[in-house]
This record gives C-alpha cells, structure tokens and sequence, in this order.
C-alpha cells in the first residue's frame, strides 16, 4: 500500500484507518468522509495521527466533491442496504 491513496466513504470513527494503522501498513494517503459531523469530530479526535500516514477527515457528502476520481483504493464500508442513501451511492460508485 506504500504510496496508495484510500478514500474511505461513510468512515464514522475512523476504524479503517486505526486498522491500517495497526496492521504494518506503511506509507499511504487516507480520507475519510461522512455526513455526520459527530462522527468526524470523534474520528479526528481517535485517530488524528498514527506516524505512517497522510490523514484526513471530511465532513459531507462524498457526491459532492470533486475529488473521488483520484484515489487508488474507495470503500464504503459504512455504508449498507438500509441506509437512505445507499442507492445513490451504490450506483455511482459503480
């Protein structure tokens, strides 16, 4: 994963991240983004800085941003079939 850029769509608290993290991966960019700003704040808050990483947190809309055509890796492990959204964010993810 050295050098890949992950975006993380739906992170909640980070957990991904902390995981990466944790697990000898070195060397690479990670965004996470959710709607729920108390879940930003908390992802900030847990997982700030793991010394391996590039690390970013983003409060909105993953279908209003600009920038998802970039990344090497996008999961959307937050997100499942009951969410409201998920039809939006199914279809264009693929």
């Amino acid at each position: 994963m050295k050098g890949k850029r992950i975006l993380d769509i739906g992170c909640g608290f980070g957990d991904l991240n902390k995981f990466l993290g944790e697990n000898d991966v070195d060397e690479y960019e990670y965004v996470g983004i959710d709607i729920v700003e108390e879940l930003i704040i908390e992802a900030k808050s847990r997982n700030a800085s793991n010394g391996k990483a590039s690390i970013r947190y983003i409060c909105g809309d993953f279908l209003e941003t600009s920038f998802i055509d970039s990344f090497d890796y996008i999961l959307a492990l937050g997100i499942n079939k009951e969410d409201t959204v998920f039809s939006r964010y199914k279809y264009n993810l693929m």
